[in-house]
């Protein structure tokens, strides 16, 4: 059945290879938004088939995980056998904790579908999890269809037996959300940004090389600059700092002084609404848009669209 299945996909999908690995398998790609179908179409095959008529005293179950990175094919007699990289032992350490039946990615996979502004996948926060064999920790994403809703899985060590509950729900109470609150948002919401950054800019390189090449300069833990080069020329650069109280984040664009702070182009300021804690653009950098709240990852992709607007 595995067999007819990856053939399936191969046929579907636009598939480098598709190969055994042990008890598993691994799919290679071209395409992230396509990988991402193509992963979702596996789990609701697993979900859906009858593994009882198959033979099987149980149902089987799967855990996938999807990643984004560059790989390096290896090539016998004009065809793929094999790819090789670093990328793929990370998504080797993030599937083992994979909940069963469901597709996880990694943050940066799916900053990847968000720019492609896909419309029929989506994906819940799942937070920050312990990935296998030591491999640290990683913010990661259950992907699921659009049209469908999930709970953000909880891990084992929380899980509870949870007596029935009423249907009944009252008002979410407001509540007064403190200094310290406001800001260790604004440092975590810092530190998502410049990570985004810095994982994106070294995908733009690296999808788009030699041509292009991307710079992030680290100034210190508050402030960084990153710049893209087209054909040797500098064509887009920023600077992004903690500013203020350390509740505001300020960017500028264009050849701005590392030491002189004075001057910006967009500022995100921490606000809340006595329930919900985000951050609020003076709305500088795109004139008429709408000061919607947003998420820290909300923020960075607001920033990476006025960093990037003018390269094209």
């Amino acid at each position: 059945m595995i067999h007819r299945l990856l053939e399936e996909i191969k046929g579907r999908f636009q598939i480098l290879i598709a190969k055994h690995t042990g008890d598993g398998f691994f799919i290679c790609g071209v395409d992230a938004t396509e990988m991402a179908e193509a992963a979702l179409s596996v789990k609701d095959r697993f979900r859906t088939t009858d593994w009882q008529r198959n033979d099987f005293p149980d149902p089987v179950a799967i855990r996938i995980c999807v990643d984004l990175q560059k790989v390096t094919l290896v090539e016998e007699a004009g065809s793929i056998v094999d790819v090789t990289s670093s990328g793929i032992d990370r998504a080797a350490r993030i599937e083992p904790v994979v909940d069963p039946n469901q597709v996880w990615c990694s943050d940066h996979y799916f900053a990847q579908l968000r720019r492609e502004h896909v419309r029929n996948i989506a994906g819940t926060g799942i937070g920050r999890r312990q990935l296998a064999k030591g491999a640290g920790e990683s913010d990661l994403f259950a992907l699921h269809w659009a049209h469908e809703t999930i709970s953000p899985p909880v891990p084992a060590h929380q899980q509870s037996v949870v007596a029935p509950q009423s249907s009944a729900t009252i008002p979410r109470i407001k509540r007064k959300i403190g200094d310290a609150e406001r800001d260790q948002f604004a440092a975590d919401g810092f530190g998502d940004i410049t990570r985004y950054f810095e994982a994106a800019l070294k995908q733009a390189e690296g999808d788009q090389a030699p041509h292009v090449q991307c710079r992030f300069s680290p100034v210190d833990a508050t402030k960084f600059t990153a710049e893209i080069y087209v054909d040797g020329k500098s064509r887009t650069r920023c600077k992004i700092w903690l500013a203020g109280t350390g509740r505001e984040i300020r960017f500028s664009h264009g050849q701005a002084q590392i030491d002189h702070d004075g001057s910006y182009n967009e500022s995100l300021h921490v606000d809340d609404d006595g329930i919900d804690i985000f951050f609020k653009a003076m709305g500088m950098a795109f004139m008429g848009r709408e000061r919607e709240p947003l998420a820290p990852a909300q923020a960075a992709e607001y920033l990476w669209e006025a960093f990037t607007r003018y390269l094209t």
